[in-house]
């Protein structure tokens, strides 16, 4: 997306296309999840996103709530903020062991 250091690359169907929609999943086992008091995401998107833990959603931005894997997002975000984190705290009560 014409960041030099961002090199996860999305090609779509069809030649110079690209999906409006990327899954991904990250597994991590805490130790002792009730251990952990303080949790927080970081993601960078462009132009929306939509976290998830354990099922629960913990974050959604510039995404309608009824978005499907085909919604685009509600509008462009400026390029400058393409490369920001957007950061949140997730409530660590949503960890569970295993």
């Amino acid at each position: 997306y014409g960041v030099d250091w961002l090199s996860t690359v999305v090609q779509g169907s069809e030649s110079g296309r690209t999906h409006p929609t990327t899954y991904y999943r990250r597994t991590f086992t805490p130790a002792v999840p009730t251990a952990i008091t303080q949790l927080e995401l970081g993601i960078i998107r462009n132009d929306a996103a939509a976290a998830y833990l354990n099922g629960t959603e913990v974050v959604r931005e510039n995404l309608s709530a009824n978005a499907g894997y085909s919604t685009y997002a509600d509008e462009s975000i400026p390029t400058a903020d393409e490369v920001l984190w957007l950061q949140t705290e997730v409530p660590a009560t949503l960890l569970v062991a295993g």
